[in-house]
This record gives C-alpha cells, sequence and structure tokens, in this order.
C-alpha cells in the first residue's frame, strides 16, 4: 500500500493550512507614524480558498480510482509545485513539504497500486 505517502502529505498540508488560517499569521504595514497590523485570519472567507487548494490537490491521488492513480498523483505533484511557486513570496513556503511527500509517493507508485 504506496498511498500511505499521498496520506501524509495530505494531513501535512491540511494542519499547515488550518495553522495559516487560525494562528495568528501577522505583517506589520508601517505608513508614517502609524503601524497597522494585518492578518491572513482576519481576511478568513478570502483566504480560506487559496489554503484550500494544497489540501485538494494533495487529497486528487487518493480520491481517484487506482487505474488512474499514476496519472492523479503526477498531476497533483505539478499542480502543487506550481501553486508553491506562486505564492513563494507568501504562503507557498509552506505547503513545499507536502509538494515533496507527494512527489515522493508518485514515485514509488508500482504497477499494482495504480
Amino acid at each position: 500500500m504506496r498511498s500511505r505517502w499521498f496520506v501524509a502529505a495530505l494531513l501535512l498540508t491540511a494542519v499547515t493550512a488550518f495553522a495559516l488560517l487560525l494562528l495568528p499569521t501577522v505583517a506589520v504595514h508601517r505608513s508614517g507614524s502609524t503601524d497597522r497590523v494585518v492578518s491572513l485570519g482576519a481576511d478568513q472567507p478570502a483566504v480560506a480558498p487559496v489554503l484550500a487548494a494544497p489540501v485538494l490537490l494533495c487529497a486528487l491521488p487518493l480520491l481517484v480510482p487506482r487505474r488512474c492513480r499514476r496519472g492523479a498523483a503526477w498531476a497533483g505533484v505539478t499542480a502543487l509545485t506550481i501553486v508553491v511557486l506562486l505564492g513563494l513570496l507568501s504562503v507557498g513556503l509552506f505547503f513545499v513539504p507536502g509538494a515533496i511527500l507527494m512527489a515522493i509517493g508518485a514515485v514509488r507508485l508500482d504497477d499494482s497500486d495504480s
């Protein structure tokens, strides 16, 4: 059973997304003499779909039938890598471990698992 890599990637990415959504991740914007603190959690309705995308991409190989798992795994790895690269300056870096676990799972798939 090689799907444990995909389950690990899904769990890690889900925990990361929930942590980014709920924990106080803040940025301080300084303009003149005032400081303004901005949190990711303050815009939860707008940020939640963005943070849900990597979780859904990690779930992709687990949701398809076994015969389609190899293609879905590589599609998920490719899409998750693109998401990580696009969001590299904000939250993309947090999802790199999930992308690595997805890639390991895709490489370790053999013909009996797909």
